[in-house]
């Protein structure tokens, strides 16, 4: 339920892999907000620790993370890179 998850613990998360036919993960995360995912190439573990902020303890704390979602943002560093460079030479067939 996402209303559930949403109200949840940070570091919260569900996560699904169809083993038999297709190798799919699919995994919902909480951090400040709920992050879906869904992946062919990894799974939930290792489970991983994010970085975070608690306004609470107002200190850094750490955050379990499904592996799916780490892997995902350390990729997206690249992905974001390729589109930056990309945009900057653009070349126009006529």
């Amino acid at each position: 339920d996402m209303g559930k998850m949403a109200k949840g613990k940070r570091g919260s998360s569900d996560v699904v892999t169809d083993d038999v036919s297709s190798n799919i993960t699919a995994a919902r995360w909480k951090d400040n907000k709920v992050v879906n995912a869904l992946s062919t190439f990894t799974g939930n573990e290792p489970i991983q620790q994010a970085k975070g902020y608690c306004r609470q303890e107002k200190k850094r704390i750490e955050i379990k993370q499904p592996n799916i979602i780490s892997t995902y943002n350390k990729s997206m560093d690249g992905v974001d890179c390729m589109d930056q460079n990309i945009s900057n030479y653009i070349i126009f067939n006529k």
